[in-house]
């Protein structure tokens, strides 16, 4: 069995990240990227897979250098490792939806501070 990495948690706030180590990461034909991250935090293991589109759209910023690139992304259920990950977020938040698992998946619009994801 591969040796799993831990899961990092930050707070900052009332904010918390649980940064998952990568452990894969594709170019797919039509220029869309998949990327998925599994660790283990505690006794569970959580993971989950994001799917970037392939196409950003970029937007610079008044009065700054900083530029950023908007576009289509999801987040997909690994199964029981994301269930498991949406239940440690539920607790983290002190949010008591007691949620039993994660949606198949969860189209949303990303946004990157840092680079044009399509250059990945």
């Amino acid at each position: 069995m591969d040796e799993l990495g831990d899961v990092r948690v930050n707070r900052e706030d009332d904010f918390v990240d649980l940064d998952l180590p990568l452990v894969s990461f594709s170019h797919n034909g039509d220029g869309s990227q998949q990327i998925s991250g599994r660790g283990r935090y505690g006794d569970a293991i959580i993971s989950f897979l994001v799917h970037l589109g392939p196409d950003w759209e970029r937007q610079d910023v008044e009065n700054g250098d900083l530029v950023f690139h908007w576009g289509k992304a999801e987040l997909i259920s690994a199964g029981a490792e994301s269930d498991a990950f949406v239940q440690i977020l539920d607790a983290a938040y002190g949010t008591q939806l007691y949620e039993a698992g994660m949606r198949p998946r969860v189209p949303f619009l990303a946004v990157s501070l840092a680079g044009d994801p399509a250059r990945l």
